[in-house]
């Protein structure tokens, strides 16, 4: 507890006058009811976590836990009429339509130290269950041994989960035997022959299996093989009615945003079932996609055009090892062969990597990918291993320094670059060279121009003076490609529009607007009286920008901030630039920042008013603001001498969490709508506080 110097000499006065006049001081009784604090109850002390709001606003769930110890989830009716405890909770979810809450719950704490402590088998060791809670009537159903689950995002009622594989079954004699699948659960969904042939031959299946999304299907080498190849089982529950599906075998899986189709890799004993299969959630039908002997891995959903791809050696001759096509489908489509080694466009001695993720472009108009040149193989090395020598070899001028080397090992070797191919089919094109390795396409790989980056000419500047990068504008068409700039810092970012690249030059301290149709450039840093970089950067390097604040729709406007204000910029250098909070920040000392309540908002919309948060840089106070931008005055919503975080905002509701804290007040967990008006404190992390003696504290300049 910090004490003012004045303050210690009134009260040292103060006893000392009490002294001489006999008196007898009650200044014992102000701290005599009270314990101290010491390090026998630190571990008491709990922190809040995982705070999640229904989508309608209407439930709050948070997980409450000590330093070591169990966990406590805790789910409440935001209006104060329901609450429920889930004692060792520990990553709640709630439902589409509000009406269920799910979540893991995690072995006692005591259990799973002992089992690390005995050093128990994974099998052995205590297993996590799975609770699903009916916020209407309070109904719990406990699954035992559940890996994980996932909820789909638009689909109140689809609920998948992945079983942990059966405790193997352990004979008198000592051999371990893998234990036999349980049935699945009564009320299946029609899940066709593939499950009933699954459960025949399907004992031991699961000993070691991986959770759904593992990765990929790969097949055992022979009998007595590890049953890890053999996927996982996975459940698919209706939370309306309860009816449950079990689907064995699981690889990599995908769950799309409505609920209504499972997408899955199947990697079962019988490698001519494996393949990508389709499941109807509604229906409880599947389809097999693309079946037979083979690998199928890296499985990617795109949402808005139900497309889907994956990769698979299917068709590989025998002779051409590690050889890949990236296959696309929809869930009733047949597939298309997309991408081969052998497809027109692809270089001569490039491939498809073994590894590598893809993906579909924004409006899944291509599909983005990795390609490089054929990985050397290293001859077997036959050396008799009393005759082995481990040397390594280094010269001054390597580009990497020897411990940078060793730590990349094998993987600095490998050299794959940034290509895409149209989603229908067509001409590979690969953007990522050797000059520039790194390559980003815009428009969220739509656009029709890409950056390409490389710091290897300065690899060896890097380890004194890191930071330095040479940056490329590329034609993605016809390839043509020009340099923008060359040994430069600092961040580099398309307009939202596409038509600028704009790049914040930090050893000029200048933010430079490339125009891409004619190479055009502005200095939008003239157009701001005020540094936009860190003017107390206290490091021996050149001050970062302050920020990126994001684009307006359209890209009419780039919002970044100086030391105290959001500015807008027009980034062709023609408009006037406006202070959107015209210059409240810079007169009230307040440090404004724009606040996010929808996490898949593409872009800021200023017709509608803004969150900010403000903290005052010399009083320390903090709060949140409401900005139109037609009037530019931030008016104060929530505010004072606490620190005041937003949490997140219901998706379909005006309900937001947030949290307030001091040196004396744990930042629980406080909801109110978006006026911040009448915010109730939902948790209470540390009751026992008010029992311990505690400082305060006070503002020093």
């Amino acid at each position: 507890m910090f004490l003012h110097p004045k303050a210690v000499m009134m009260k040292s006065s103060l006893i000392r006058l009490a002294l001489l006049a006999g008196l007898t001081l009650p200044v014992v009784s102000a701290f005599a009811q009270k314990k101290p604090l010491d390090h026998s109850v630190y571990d008491s002390w709990k922190s809040v976590r995982s705070s999640t709001l229904s989508q309608d606003g209407k439930w709050l769930s948070y997980v409450v836990a000590p330093q070591e110890g169990d966990v406590v989830a805790y789910v409440k009716a935001v209006d104060g009429s329901k609450t429920w405890d889930i004692p060792r909770g520990t990553a709640p979810q709630f439902s589409a339509d509000g009406k269920f809450l799910v979540t893991l719950v995690a072995p006692k704490f005591e259990d799973a130290r002992k089992a690390r402590r005995e050093r128990a088998l994974p099998a052995d060791a205590p297993k996590s269950n799975l609770l699903i809670l009916n916020l209407a009537t309070g109904e719990k159903k406990e699954v035992d041994r559940v890996v994980s689950f996932e909820l789909a995002p638009d689909n109140g009622n689809v609920l998948i989960y992945t079983l942990e594989p059966p405790k193997p079954i352990r004979p008198a004699g000592g051999t371990t035997t893998p234990g036999t699948r349980p049935p699945p659960p009564a009320g299946r969904g029609a899940g066709g022959d593939e499950d009933e042939e699954d459960q025949r031959r399907g004992a031991g299946a699961g000993a070691g299996q991986r959770p759904a999304g593992a990765g990929q299907g790969a097949r055992p080498g022979g009998a007595g093989a590890p049953a890890a190849s053999f996927g996982s089982t996975v459940v698919v529950r209706n939370l309306s009615t309860g009816k449950e599906d079990q689907i064995m075998f699981v690889g990599s899986s995908r769950l799309s945003k409505d609920g209504t189709v499972y997408l899955y890799i199947r990697t079962g004993r019988e490698a001519t079932e494996d393949g990508v299969y389709a499941y109807s959630t509604a229906t409880g039908t599947r389809r097999g996609i693309q079946v037979g002997k083979a690998k199928y891995n890296r499985l990617t959903w795109h949402e808005e055009s139900k497309a889907f791809a994956w990769a698979t050696d299917k068709d590989t001759p025998k002779a051409a090892k590690s050889s890949w096509t990236i296959y696309r489908a929809t869930p009733d489509s047949k597939p298309v062969a997309l991408v081969s080694d052998s497809s027109e466009g692809m270089p001569k001695g490039f491939v498809i990597p073994d590894t590598g993720a893809f993906s579909f472009s924004k409006k899944g108009s291509r599909l983005l990918f990795s390609t490089g040149p054929k990985p050397v193989v290293d001859k077997p090395d036959t050396t008799p291993d009393d005759e082995k020598v481990s040397v390594d070899i280094w010269h001054y001028k390597d580009p990497q320094i020897q411990a940078a080397q060793l730590l990349a090992g094998a993987a600095g070797r490998v050299r794959n670059f940034q290509a895409f191919v149209p989603s229908s089919g067509g001409k590979v094109r690969v953007l990522g060279t050797e000059l520039y390795p790194n390559v980003t396409i815009q428009k969220e790989g739509e656009g029709d121009w890409a950056i390409g980056s490389t710091a290897r000419p300065y690899e060896v500047e890097s380890t004194w003076d890191p930071g330095y990068t040479d940056t490329y504008l590329i034609n993605v068409g016809s390839g043509a490609t020009s340099k923008i700039r060359e040994k430069a810092q600092g961040a580099t970012i398309f307009s939202e529009d596409g038509q600028f690249v704009i790049y914040y030059d930090e050893a000029t301290k200048q933010l430079i607007s490339h125009r891409i149709r004619d190479g055009a450039k502005k200095d939008l840093t003239k157009a701001i009286p005020y540094p936009i970089y860190d003017e107390e950067t206290d490091t021996p390097t050149f001050p970062n920008l302050i920020g990126f604040a994001g684009w307006t729709k359209g890209g009419e406007w780039l919002l970044l901030y100086d030391a105290y204000d959001v500015w807008a910029l027009d980034p062709a250098g023609v408009k006037k630039s406006i202070n959107l909070t015209a210059e409240n920040g810079r007169i009230r000392k307040i440090r404004f920042r724009l606040t996010t309540t929808d996490p898949e908002a593409e872009a800021i919309d200023l017709s509608k008013p803004l969150l900010l948060s403000g903290l005052n840089l010399d009083t320390k106070a903090s709060g949140m603001y409401s900005l139109d931008v037609k009037d530019r005055n931030p008016s104060m919503l929530i505010g004072g001498n606490r620190l005041y975080t937003f949490g997140a905002k219901a998706k379909k509701a005006d309900v937001v969490t947030y949290t307030r804290q001091t040196f004396v007040e744990y930042p629980d967990v406080w909801v109110s709508d978006m006026s911040f008006k009448d915010g109730k404190k939902m948790s209470e992390a540390n009751p026992q506080q008010k029992g311990y003696n505690w400082g305060t504290a006070e503002l020093v300049t």
